[in-house]
């Protein structure tokens, strides 16, 4: 009895040994899986058409060695700055992180690719604003010739209930209102606000917090002159207005909401850097801004770029 009693526990500790075994391997593979992605994501990056157009004049994304402080790079992790890869511009941004609230970096981002995790907390708290150096003080806006722009912007808004007026980045342009930057509408619709106007899409919501590419392309003159393209398909748009720089209407549905008042000319990414719930909630993973209307072409080889890393099926 005492012979079959040591054998019956050789083999539960076999069985622990083997579970212990394959806990591990999963463990392991599922690091290996995180370590292909990443690596996948940052040879599709270094193999891009950015940096190859010209007037680029910035570019934070999130799979780089050079987008984050190293030691910022693990799950959860608060970061405290977002730096530009951009490789046309010998002097650099960085984007330096302000306000009481984290901002954090996640490694299961969209398609599984590390993202930028904002809370979205009332007021003016945890987001970025750019500077011309690892410093706050030295806070810059980006200036486009003729204010003539192209940008992209990867996100996945956190969907809400009572849905609030979101801003994912605005390029404030002297101390009042006035400026451009990409938006999620209360109804949840994707827009740009551009000095005092809102450009808002009107075909199509983003209801289910799934991560899309949003670009915007502006030709000068008057808002009339913006393009908005949900994942290379071009939107049809309604424009609203805002009043004293602190309210809006949206003409499609009626629900009001809350546009940014700035304190100084400066980009602020996550937020507007005004005082309301305007902050961004829910992930960006890469902002690209170019000093100009980049051609179809252009801007369509940059959406396919974004397509195959972020795994977000472009219309071509």
């Amino acid at each position: 009895m005492k012979k079959n009693k040591a054998f019956s526990i050789i083999e539960i500790s076999i069985v622990i040994l083997i579970i212990g075994i394959l806990v591990a391997g999963v463990t392991q593979s599922t690091r290996l899986i995180k370590q292909i992605k990443i690596a996948s994501a940052r040879s599709i990056t270094k193999s891009s058409p950015v940096p190859s157009i010209k007037d680029l004049s910035l570019w934070l994304e999130t799979s780089t060695d050079e987008s984050f402080i190293e030691i910022q790079t693990d799950d959860d992790y608060r970061l405290t700055q977002w730096n530009d890869i951009n490789p046309q511009n010998p002097s650099k941004y960085f984007a330096i992180k302000t306000g009481s609230q984290f901002v954090t970096y996640t490694s299961e981002g969209i398609n599984s690719i590390p993202s930028v995790k904002f809370t979205g907390d009332t007021g003016v708290n945890g987001y970025f604003v750019l500077s011309t150096s690892n410093n706050v003080a030295q806070a810059s806006k980006i200036n486009t010739f003729g204010n003539r722009f192209s940008f992209f912007l990867v996100a996945r808004p956190e969907i809400e209930v009572v849905g609030k007026f979101r801003v994912a980045f605005f390029n404030s342009t002297d101390p009042e209102n006035d400026g451009w930057g990409g938006i999620k509408t209360a109804d949840n619709k994707r827009g740009i606000l551009f000095n005092s106007t809102m450009l808002c899409s009107t075909n199509t919501t983003n209801t289910n917090s799934v991560a899309e590419i949003v670009s915007g392309i502006y030709e000068g003159v008057t808002s009339s002159n913006i393009t908005i393209y949900v994942n290379g398909n071009v939107e049809t748009t309604s424009v609203a207005t805002q009043s004293g720089g602190s309210s809006y209407t949206n003409t499609e549905s009626g629900d009001p909401g809350y546009l940014p008042l700035t304190s100084s000319p400066a980009m602020y990414i996550g937020s507007s850097g005004g005082a309301g719930n305007e902050t961004w909630k829910g992930l960006i993973s890469e902002i690209i801004v170019y000093d100009r209307v980049l051609k179809n072409d252009e801007r369509k080889s940059i959406e396919k770029y974004l397509g195959k890393k972020y795994g977000i099926k472009i219309n071509e």
